[in-house]
């Protein structure tokens, strides 16, 4: 892996970034429709490039390649979507969003210009996020015993109503319950191991692995329609990073694609069953109740409304430029918070153990409880992302500034990740990438990330050093629990 900044000359990289530029300076200077829609037809055409390039190439890319695809994808795909949509059916803006029309058009040209800063940035700084991994043989049992565990703890935990229906994991109160927590995020990096070592298992080891990936998505589709499709994205990365294509455009690469677009239409239809039965139901724990409503509203979708529903949230939910375009009109009034929505997301972080009080925190609810008052916008759950943090705390830069920031921190987490071996690199690296497409998921979510994986590294570090320290033969010197016996394995470890 490539641990220093170097130039890349690649000539996609430079073209995607002189496309966003000028489709980005066109639609802030013109504000016209035409203009604005075609350079939202850009800005998805580069997402969905991105997105085959990030899976099939998965071992070249960088988090701000991952980063600029996401963004390209939720803002440029999703707006494009609701566009086309009212095209067909004509609508308004004030069915989505109380924002100006030329303010979700500023918006858009600002992220096409992001878009193009992300490019920049890649070329500058080639720490892929994967790499070439080769996973150590005697790591393959430990790491089937791994995933084994991760499965069983999930269906236990939903079987008990630890984990609920649509990331519900609070237990009594607002308190998430840690247990379920720890689970939830060992989920992605168990699925991502899983597929990326199941074809070097033979016999029942194989089939097993294959099992539990299927109970590991199946349980990511519980928790959401995003969560269940980061999930796979990343699966798919993993998969072609131990295995990857000598051509982009196979027959196999091909059927891959659209088995995935399949499964992912299925799943997000079979969600939203699942949704409507938690609206008759009234309650998430009880999974066996709602599975089984969820199935008969499924399979009678046209008399249960299902395919309209389906519908109407399609044609509206993927427009989450909305929010953004409401901070931007806004700023032409406000003064940006200056760091109040970063503080909130901190301190929404800090563990219950160490903060008693945090539950006046948790109370507040949501980013845009802070930050919506202030700039006279009802206070109600938007689609925040990194770049509406960034506007809301420090303005048009802010978008910037934080986006980049994110980026940035993880390449440079990535490039001392390697000593922690393939397994653990994977791991890091698999939780970063869902971190990074989950554009929804706003600064607090990434902080999450980041304080997961801070707990992560230090028990891998320590578990690997006893595992190293145990395994040590004894000196003459004395037993392996000497000084001289740590010392050694601490040596092994750094060069494992």
């Amino acid at each position: 892996m490539n641990t220093r900044l170097s130039f890349d000359t690649n000539p996609v990289l430079w073209a995607q970034a002189v496309a966003l530029t000028m489709a980005g300076c066109a639609v802030l200077l013109f504000s016209e429709r035409e203009v604005y829609l075609g350079g939202l037809f850009i800005f998805t055409g580069i997402g969905l490039a991105g997105l085959v390039h990030c899976i099939l190439r998965s071992s070249h890319i960088t988090p701000w390649d991952l980063l600029l695809t996401a963004l390209c994808l939720a803002y440029g795909l999703g707006t494009l979507n609701t566009e086309l949509t009212w095209l067909r059916v004509p609508s308004d803006y004030l069915s989505l969003t109380t924002a100006h029309p030329k303010h979700v058009m500023k918006a858009a040209g600002l992220l096409m210009l992001l878009g193009a800063t992300l490019c920049v940035a890649s070329s500058l700084d080639r720490n892929h996020l994967f790499g070439k991994l080769t996973i150590n043989p005697a790591h393959l049992k430990p790491i089937l015993a791994f995933v084994t565990t991760i499965a069983a703890a999930s269906i236990v935990q939903i079987a008990t109503g630890s984990i609920g229906f649509h990331q519900d994991m609070t237990g009594e109160g607002v308190r998430v319950s840690p247990l379920a927590a720890l689970t939830v995020a060992a989920i992605v990096p168990a699925a991502a191991l899983t597929s990326f070592v199941w074809r070097r298992f033979d016999g029942w080891q194989r089939y097993l692995m294959l099992s539990v990936l299927i109970v590991l998505m199946m349980v990511q589709f519980y928790q959401g329609r995003r969560v269940f499709i980061y999930s796979l994205v990343v699966c798919l990365m993993c998969y072609f990073a131990a295995n990857p294509p000598k051509r982009l455009f196979t027959l196999k690469n091909l059927l891959t694609f659209a088995l995935s677009a399949a499964l992912i239409m299925f799943a997000s239809k079979a969600f939203f069953a699942m949704r409507m039965a938690v609206w008759e139901l009234g309650s998430t724990r009880d999974t066996v109740a709602m599975l089984s409503k969820g199935f008969d509203v499924l399979i009678n979708a046209q008399d249960t409304g299902l395919d309209e529903e389906v519908a109407e949230n399609q044609k509206s939910r993927t427009f989450i430029i909305g929010y953004l375009a409401e901070l931007v009109g806004a700023l032409e009034l406000q003064e940006p918070l200056y760091g109040d929505v970063l503080v909130f997301d901190i301190a929404i972080n800090v563990p219950s153990v160490l903060w008693p009080e945090k539950y006046k925190i948790i109370a507040l609810g949501v980013e845009e409880s802070v930050a919506n008052p202030h700039f006279g916008l009802s206070p109600e759950d938007d689609a925040n992302s990194i770049a509406t943090a960034g506007a809301a705390d420090f303005g048009i830069p802010g978008i910037f500034i934080y986006s980049l920031l994110q980026a940035g921190i993880y390449s440079v987490i990535l490039r001392n990740t390697r000593r922690f071996g393939a397994a653990g690199h994977l791991i890091i690296a698999a939780s970063l990438a869902d971190s990074l497409l989950n554009v929804e998921g706003g600064v607090s979510q990434y902080l999450s990330t980041l304080r997961s994986l801070s707990i992560a590294l230090i028990a891998t570090y320590f578990l690997r050093l006893a595992y190293v320290w145990y395994s040590s033969k004894p000196s003459k010197s004395g037993s392996i629990l000497s000084l001289a016996g740590m010392k050694r394995a601490i040596d092994r470890l750094k060069l494992s």
